[in-house]
């Protein structure tokens, strides 16, 4: 496939990394830019609506999502980025 790469990490705004979250963010962007892919960095208490935005604005047309693992009740109390995601790209 011949089109860009890339990969995005979505900042909540009231939230500080640790030293060791720092650094697994520094190794997923030299990671990228390995692959030749650019790396994108946003501010979003939503994370869902920063994805849509930056996939918007960047023409992107695939988006492969990493998620943690939750229980089912969790699932069910906040829903899941995905199913997020999801709702807002049927909107538009």
């Amino acid at each position: 496939m011949h089109a860009p790469f890339y990969c995005l990490f979505v900042d909540e705004p009231a939230r500080f990394l640790t030293k060791a979250e720092s650094l697994h963010i520094e190794t997923c962007e030299r990671l990228c830019q390995e692959f030749g892919g650019e790396f994108l960095r946003v501010t979003d208490q939503d994370k869902a609506k920063a994805i849509a935005e930056v996939a918007k604005n960047y023409y992107i047309t695939q988006i492969v999502i990493g998620e943690s693992q939750r229980s089912r009740w969790k699932l069910m109390l906040r829903g899941s980025l995905t199913h997020k995601l999801f709702a807002i790209a049927q909107k538009h």
